[in-house]
């Protein structure tokens, strides 16, 4: 398969093609607002106490329902690592849309994670609280790599439609 071209604000509009398709849910979490999905693998067994999530040989872990009902998204999203950021490996995706989530450090995630963010809006940086600074990344413009369960990040206010993609894993 090959989906992208290897130009960053191109492949950014194909990505955004294949991020509309998405059916999100609701954000649950009391620091976020807009609509989010896990797309990959994770640790619950149980979807709900009458359905059992796809186990998933290769990683010992257990599909999302996105993940199940969607598997080819998963050659696109690798298509996309192997272009952009190779040398990273993931087995989960955090999929955003208009999300604007509150300072807070990622839950499960091991490592690092890689951040990218894409549509039409302004504003909406990353802002990412090292140690010893501060610093605020547009993830339009390159992939944006840091450990999000070790340093505090968040969405400044945005208008419009943003998307953001975070590769990490469980």
């Amino acid at each position: 398969m090959t989906t992208f071209s290897g130009d960053w604000y191109a492949d950014l509009a194909i990505l955004e093609a294949f991020m509309i398709t998405i059916k999100y849910n609701t954000g649950t979490n009391r620091l976020s607002v807009g609509y989010s999905a896990t797309y990959g693998v994770i640790r619950k067994k149980w979807l709900s106490a009458t359905t059992e999530r796809e186990y998933c040989e290769k990683t010992g872990l257990y599909k999302t329902t996105l993940y199940s009902d969607r598997p080819e998204l998963m050659e696109v999203f690798t298509e996309f690592r192997d272009i952009y950021f190779k040398d990273f490996e993931f087995n989960s995706i955090q999929l955003n849309y208009k999300y604007k989530l509150g300072p807070h450090r990622d839950r499960g995630n091991t490592g690092e994670s890689v951040l990218v963010c894409l549509g039409d809006y302004t504003g909406g940086r990353t802002v990412v609280e090292y140690e010893n600074k501060i610093i605020k990344y547009d993830a339009r413009e390159m992939p944006i790599r840091f450990d999000g369960s070790k340093y505090i990040h968040y969405v400044e206010e945005f208008l419009g439609n943003r998307f953001s993609l975070v590769f990490y894993n469980y």
